[in-house]
């Protein structure tokens, strides 16, 4: 099953593969390019006290972390972000809750991820092998949807490799996670709005 799901990751990815990223060596691109209009996997490595983080996930507060990516396989790339746990029925089930990405007061270029600020990521709960596989369900219908209906949420999938430092002896392991696209940036593209508190039907 493993197998089939990463097959199909690959199939609905192949368009974006065969485009050519035209980075320069200060982590700019040529152009304006949206995160979420590319497929291609992106790879992370996220390093920041997990075991804080896990602890204090009721706490709407930031705590440091840092980014790092590579571009081009060549030149590596690390940044200063905030990260804090989010979401309201995942926050309380997961041990490993859905993380909130915050640059706000770090330097931003122009990259693919210069028109966001902050950025919603689905993690993978739990550490047994299946919550994984449970995320890349997850992924795939919402890119099942993306091709039903414009109004609906964009995903980026991301091989990401976390790093605990909240040990004695730095912890590390590499899994899925996802990028989901905010309401806003759904709703002004697809010139919707939000409803608050709404009785429908």
């Amino acid at each position: 099953m493993k197998y089939i799901l990463l097959f199909i990751i690959v199939s609905i990815s192949i368009r974006s593969y065969s485009q050519t990223e035209e980075y320069v060596l200060n982590d700019t691109l040529s152009g304006e390019i949206d995160l979420f209009e590319r497929d291609k996997p992106l790879h992370f490595t996220l390093m920041s006290d997990f075991k804080k983080f896990k602890k204090d996930k009721y706490k709407d507060e930031y705590q440091k972390a840092q980014l790092i990516y590579t571009i081009n396989d060549s030149v590596e790339i690390n940044k200063e972000v905030r990260i804090k746990a989010r979401g309201e029925f995942r926050k309380k089930t997961c041990n490993f809750p859905p993380i909130r990405l915050n640059w706000r007061k770090t330097e931003i270029v122009k990259n693919e991820f210069s028109q966001f600020y902050k950025l919603k990521m689905v993690t993978h709960c739990s550490g047994a092998k299946y919550y994984e596989q449970y995320l890349l369900k997850e992924f795939l219908c919402y890119k099942f949807y993306n091709i039903l209906s414009d109004r609906s949420f964009r995903v980026r999938l991301i091989e990401i490799k976390y790093i605990d430092t909240g040990k004695k002896k730095k912890n590390e392991f590499i899994t899925w996670s996802f990028f989901i696209e905010d309401f806003g940036m759904m709703a002004e593209r697809s010139n919707s709005h939000k409803l608050k508190n709404e009785k429908l039907g």
